[in-house]
């Protein structure tokens, strides 16, 4: 195994459920408001590029948007992380794809099978991590996650409230890359710390790419 970690992506997303139309029936609508992806290159023993971008929509958008930035943004050649793929990513993507036109959506779906296809890492495949909450798994490295409940976010991104649904998906992808990492490197203490500082450095208004060296402490 190669000291450093393959280069890398991990995902968070966010929806919100609502009751369906009365005209629709029983039941609940699932609706996809936020994306996140931090992709993650490691190009020394301790220098990092990496780059943290959330995307949401308002209500009243369409899904449309956030699907058409992730065919764009997806890893076709990198490790791929999240939490629970087919219930809690690929299945609720799926769903927010049909918001897009049939050839817009041919190129999603081939978009995240390549993902996924890849070299996917779900980290609750693991033999310790199936019976844990996504918040238990992380708190079990020491790794801070946040916890909104449909009703807090649902009440957050119907009046504006951008900024907290932008900080809990930040938060939250940077901590699946770093339970990730911890899993694949559990004493490498410097990861750890890059993945720290890169979180505190971001700006949401800031989707370039960035340099982390732990001998100087820069950031470019």
């Amino acid at each position: 195994m190669s000291e450093f970690l393959p280069p890398s992506t991990a995902i968070a997303i966010a929806t919100v459920t609502t009751p369906k139309p009365k005209c629709a029936g029983d039941g609940e609508d699932r609706h996809l408001i936020a994306a996140a992806l931090f992709n993650v290159d490691q190009s020394g023993p301790a220098e990092f590029h990496y780059r943290l971008a959330v995307r949401t929509i308002d209500p009243g958008d369409s899904e449309a948007e956030l699907i058409e930035w992730l065919t764009e943004e997806l890893p076709s050649d990198r490790t791929f992380i999240g939490w629970r793929f087919a219930e809690e990513i690929v299945r609720p993507l799926l769903s927010a794809s049909n918001a897009v036109s049939p050839e817009q959506d041919a190129a999603f779906i081939d978009a995240l099978v390549a993902a996924v296809n890849m070299d996917s890492i779900d980290l609750a495949d693991d033999d310790s991590a199936r019976s844990l909450s996504f918040e238990a798994l992380c708190t079990g490295h020491g790794i801070p996650t946040r916890s909104m409940s449909n009703g807090a976010l649902l009440a957050a991104w119907g009046i504006g409230r951008r900024g907290e649904l932008v900080a809990t998906l930040a938060i939250n992808v940077v901590a699946s890359w770093r339970a990730w990492a911890a899993t694949r490197f559990p004493s490498a203490d410097l990861n750890q710390r890059f993945a720290e500082a890169a979180l505190l450095r971001w700006r949401a208004d800031d989707e370039a790419t960035h340099s982390w060296r732990d001998e100087t402490g820069a950031q470019s």
